[in-house]
């Protein structure tokens, strides 16, 4: 019979420290730092990542710091590890930290969470900054103080090992094997355009022999879906290669490619051409029909990154003739990367003068498609429209609106905001905080530069040296090799770096601004009076965004993010007297066949809650559906409302009868920081 032992307390020892004892200053900030590659691994390897912040918290707190004492730098989150220290917000401040002195601990999951750099610039100046300040670096196999040469040692030799495992064995022995597949005119796990699935049969048994399948890994026709991939190639020859009626032929059939058969895995072929699901199959949308007319996989030939390596690959569904008559019309560049002159463009009315619309580079939607510039067809006047999200065959808009009205309440916010200013000093200091960045920036920039001229110039000395001059060793050779590779490296990353520096250099962004913020007392008083080209430029240049979304069919929700973090990001709703028109559907129209004679008007509004009675009038007049006279309703509410309006007016504690709700209201949740 076991025999259970009380648990004995144990002393939480320290992480293997290398040589001698480091004394850890608990009373000092630390930092974690954690990073994933992608944001699928951020996605669905949520352990790894709860392993490098909420582990490494509880790690830090048995060491001894408080958990005030910690900072989490989390933002290089689907990052990845190659990225030089620049281009990683997240490793940047933690660095800034740590020459600041806020910082003398940095605790990682592994090394290769800060680092996978080939070239060994990165690694090699976080070392210097850590050393330069006396900051160590903890993982839980070892600490590094890097006032030790052995740490160093070890350190880049980790760092080392995690880009050796990226480039041999994940780019050059994965990559590589799937490429030479591939190469052969094989699948490897790309995405298979639809009209095929992949013969994935190795053998075939002919009189009890395994017969090796000629086509294992090839294309081979769906018949269910190569007939309607002929049909389309077809059906645009006999539209004369006009794409806009063939989409709307389309678009008159429930579903295009009917549903796959149950035995096959549809995951690998649906995502080429954004094919959506609808029931009984699957639609495509404009980019995706054309993709599908333009693509040279259907007179069987192979392309792999970018090239077409194999032509009679796999069996071809579409006669030559008809696929190039599609090609030569939809595709901008021919297969051998030429631009396309037989591609027939299309004649637009060229504007002479460009619509005036305020917002018109910044705004944008939140829930719905883009955000586009256009003139009202009834009123020639500009309206800002909102395109739905999911791409269509058709262009389809779900709200219009005048950029006047929303151009004009922006202006008034810009306006009420510079007349509440009394004092600019937090001006002054938010363009002294954009200068203060810019300049840690730049000398991050520099300390890079720094580390390249000194490996160049040792990649320099060791090719001057009398030995290396044997071309007849073959080891001399490969070494000389190696270091013209690096010496490549270097200097490509040598001249991004310089490219970066320059435009940061160059860029007046912060004396814009400031100087726009000097302007503070004329464009509150005089805001008419400034030529529209700076208006614009001035409302660009204060905002890192403003959204527009429909609500209901007559409110919008106008949002703005402003640069300035006093502002914040504020929202306000619009109403809209006339409504989006959204077409009736055949269920609604027997809505008011049935319920409108005689039913009483709430429960009609509830059957169609995104209708008005005045639409719901306007309607039935044009089905011919009569409505008995003096019904009595207790719905007392316009008639220009609908009880979806009305629902969301109530959850946005706007007063029925307030049709002109304008007030601004800070975002809980400011977008600017997620």
């Amino acid at each position: 019979m076991r025999t259970f032992q009380p648990r004995t307390t144990t002393t939480r020892q320290q992480p293997s420290l290398g040589w001698g004892q480091i004394e850890l200053d608990t009373n000092a900030g630390l930092g974690i730092y954690a990073r994933q590659s992608t944001l699928a691994q951020v996605k669905n390897y949520r352990q790894s990542t709860e392993m490098q912040t909420d582990d490494l918290v509880d790690f830090a707190k048995r060491l001894g710091w408080q958990e005030e004492q910690i900072i989490l730098f989390t933002q290089d989150l689907a990052k990845s590890g190659r990225l030089r220290i620049d281009q990683r917000e997240g490793l940047r401040c933690l660095i800034e930290r740590i020459e600041a002195g806020e910082i003398k601990t940095v605790l990682v999951f592994l090394e290769d969470r800060l680092f996978r750099d080939e070239t060994g610039i990165q690694y090699n100046v976080f070392i210097d900054v850590c050393k330069r300040h006396g900051a160590i670096v903890i993982t839980p196999h070892m600490t590094y103080d890097f006032a030790n040469p052995f740490h160093i040692k070890q350190f880049r030799w980790r760092c080392e090992e995690a880009a050796d495992y990226l480039r041999d064995y994940v780019i050059h022995r994965l990559h590589g094997a799937r490429n030479r597949i591939l190469e052969s005119g094989k699948w490897a796990g790309r995405p298979v355009p639809i009209g095929y699935l992949v013969d994935r049969q190795e053998y075939f048994l002919v009189e009890g022999k395994a017969v090796v399948n000629p086509t294992y890994r090839k294309l081979i026709p769906y018949e269910p879906h190569a007939k309607v991939v002929r049909w389309l190639f077809k059906r645009f020859w006999e539209m004369e290669g006009r794409v806009r009626p063939l989409c709307r032929e389309l678009l008159q059939h429930p579903y295009l490619f009917p549903d796959f058969e149950p035995d096959v895995d549809v995951s690998a072929y649906l995502s080429q051409y954004q094919a959506k699901s609808v029931p009984g199959g699957y639609h495509l949308s404009r980019p995706g029909l054309i993709g599908l007319l333009t693509n040279v996989a259907y007179i069987g030939y192979w392309v792999h990154q970018g090239q077409v390596i194999k032509k009679d690959n796999h069996e071809p569904l579409v006669d030559e003739e008809l696929f190039w008559y599609a090609f030569n019309r939809l595709s901008p560049y021919t297969i051998t990367g030429e631009r396309n002159e037989q591609k027939k463009g299309y004649t637009r009315y060229a504007r002479k003068e460009p619509i005036p619309a305020l917002l018109k580079y910044v705004i944008g939607s939140r829930e719905g498609g883009r955000v586009y510039v256009t003139t009202s067809g009834l009123t020639d006047q500009p309206i800002y429209v909102i395109e739905e999200r999911e791409q269509r065959l058709t262009l389809k808009y779900h709200a219009a609106t005048p950029c006047a009205e929303i151009d004009t309440l922006f202006a008034n916010r810009l306006i009420e905001h510079m007349k509440q200013t009394k004092r600019f000093e937090h001006y002054h200091e938010y363009g002294e905080q954009l200068v203060k960045e810019r300049q840690q920036l730049i000398k991050s920039i520099d300390d890079q530069l720094a580390e390249i001229d000194k490996q160049m110039d040792a990649i320099v000395a060791t090719l001057s040296q009398p030995r290396m001059k044997d071309e007849k060793d073959p080891k001399i050779k490969r070494l000389r090799e190696k270091l013209f590779e690096k010496d490549a490296m270097l200097e490509e990353q040598e001249e991004e770096l310089k490219k970066k520096r320059e435009s940061l250099l160059n860029d007046q962004t912060p004396q814009k601004l400031m100087a726009y913020y000097l302007l503070a007392d004329r464009i509150a008083q005089d805001w008419e009076s400034i030529p529209f080209e700076d208006r614009q430029a001035l409302s660009n240049g204060l905002v890192k965004g403003v959204y527009l979304d429909e609500m209901t069919s007559h409110w919008l929700r106008l949002e703005v993010e402003w640069l300035d973090p006093q502002w914040g990001t504020e929202r306000t709703y619009v109403f809209r007297r006339k409504s989006a028109h959204k077409e009736w559907t055949e269920e609604e129209n027997e809505v008011i066949r049935t319920l409108y004679p005689e039913v009483a008007r709430e429960e009609i509004l509830e059957k169609l809650p995104r209708r008005t009675w005045a639409a719901i009038i306007i309607q039935a007049r044009k089905l011919k559906v009569n409505r008995l006279r003096n019904l009595v309703s207790a719905f007392a509410v316009s008639d220009t409302l609908s009880v979806e309006d009305l629902t969301f007016m109530q959850e946005a504690g706007i007063a029925v009868g307030e049709t002109s709700c304008h007030k601004w209201e800070i975002v809980d949740r400011l977008r600017s920081s997620a």
